[in-house]
């Protein structure tokens, strides 16, 4: 979720403004002036509100972008649920802002990804100031994910940190100041060493935004390719699927690592010259998904869903989708934009020559696969499915099948975002994202 960032989509960037005036400070834990008096010039701050000032003299109380006295540091536990009782308005979707707090505590304290450290809850705050009694002018989160990385010219992969950016948030009240632009060139710099170790060492940050591609490209966040096709849900009463293999969470772990040896093998025969990175796809990644949608299918349906994806196809010949829902809005709010959400497609003999007999059976296995999920996405009352960042191989099997597909190429919503820590650039002329799926998402 971004400012982006939800980087609901999750999650949206903004400017934010508060602090102190003429040695006079204000008390703003939740970002507005909040229950102390101060004086400022003869003018009382009180309960929360700043009456009788012009809007320059308001100006004057808040804190330069630019000052020293700003850093980036991580949050309180109640400086995080004010944050998140805040931006609930952006992201709640079909939550209250309660049931909005308790999936965010949900996810957090029991996703394997986010929990015992793998979640960072940043706040820029002026450092003079008491913690919990401080403007958090700015705010976001980091999660540590898996990630590999080889060199042009090399054969070897690497493992490495990646830190995937959600939640960059300004308060209504404090954009337009230049907090956000502040705290994302210090995140960026605190990134690059955030979590490392002797042995294993950050490669790379990435978020995607929902503001366009300009203000993350200025902070050294590149733009890649940003498509998805859109598919919609099966006709009710569409029948059984013969050879398909639903998947429940039990299978999840072992085709993750499958899955990570294909990735592996297909990045070492890369040599184009540029840098290939790539975001693992382990259990801790569907996990996380898998957390925040048991939340909201609770909440909604009063029940949680076991299927996690479909699976057609023989050991060494086959296709297989995993899948998350996703709440937006209301269930009959068309807007809403409820989708299930392919995180990630796998066909196991995609690096193989493609014959004409091989690409006609992966066609077959990828319809039987998309009709399932189709079905799931009728089941429980989502808008569409969505494909993200589809390769070659699978765009031409697409166009093959017998299917109602919409391709689309997003401009200003969840593009994905990279910047890189190593030598050279993070631009897509010097560095391939490798399967840059929805499960990379955060």
């Amino acid at each position: 979720m971004i400012g982006t960032t939800n980087c609901n989509t999750d999650g949206h960037s903004f400017e934010t403004v508060i602090g102190t005036s003429n040695g006079h400070t204000t008390d703003a834990s939740n970002g507005i002036f909040n229950g102390h008096t101060n004086s400022t010039n003869g003018t009382t701050i009180k309960d929360g509100s700043v009456n009788g000032l012009t809007n320059d003299t308001k100006a004057a109380l808040l804190p330069d972008a630019n000052s020293e006295n700003l850093i980036l540091t991580t949050a309180t536990e109640e400086e995080r649920k004010i944050i998140w009782s805040r931006n609930s308005t952006e992201w709640g979707g079909a939550l209250s802002v309660d049931d909005y707090l308790q999936r965010e505590e949900y996810v957090t304290t029991t996703s394997p990804l986010t929990r015992d450290g793998g979640i960072t809850h940043w706040v820029l705050v002026d450092k003079t100031l008491p913690k919990n009694h401080r403007p958090i002018l700015s705010c976001a989160e980091s999660i540590r994910k898996r990630a590999w990385v080889k060199s042009p010219g090399s054969n070897d992969i690497k493992e490495v940190l990646t830190h995937g950016i959600g939640g960059v948030f300004c308060f209504p009240e404090h954009r337009g100041h230049g907090y956000a632009s502040r705290m994302m060139t210090d995140l960026g710099k605190a990134l690059g060493t955030h979590q490392a170790t002797e042995d294993v060492k950050v490669g790379f940050s990435v978020l995607w935004s929902d503001i366009g591609k300009k203000f993350y490209t200025k902070h050294g966040w590149h733009a890649f390719p940003s498509t998805h096709v859109e598919f919609p849900p099966a006709a009710e009463g569409a029948g059984e699927l013969e050879g398909v293999k639903l998947l429940r969470a039990n299978d999840l772990p072992k085709l993750c690592k499958e899955d990570e040896s294909l990735i592996k093998q297909t990045m070492v025969k890369a040599n184009d010259g540029k840098t290939h990175v790539a975001v693992a796809p382990d259990a801790s990644q569907m996990e996380w998904h898998r957390s925040r949608e048991a939340f909201l299918t609770k909440n909604l349906f009063g029940k949680t869903p076991d299927i996690r994806g479909a699976l057609v196809g023989t050991p060494g010949e086959r296709v297989w989708v995993v899948w998350t829902r996703a709440y937006y809005g209301k269930l009959d709010a068309q807007k809403a934009g409820n989708t299930l959400h392919i995180l990630r497609l796998v066909i196991e003999d995609e690096d193989k020559e493609q014959t004409a007999e091989r690409v006609e059976r992966q066609a077959r296995s990828l319809e039987l696969c998309l009709k399932a999920a189709q079905k799931e996405a009728t089941e429980w009352k989502l808008k569409h499915v969505e494909l993200w960042n589809p390769s070659q191989l699978v765009q031409k099997l697409i166009n093959k099948i017998d299917i109602d597909h919409t391709p689309v190429e997003r401009e200003t919503s969840s593009i994905p975002s990279l910047m890189w820590y190593g030598e050279g650039d993070s631009t897509t002329d010097e560095i391939v994202w490798f399967e840059n799926e929805k499960f990379c998402w955060c």
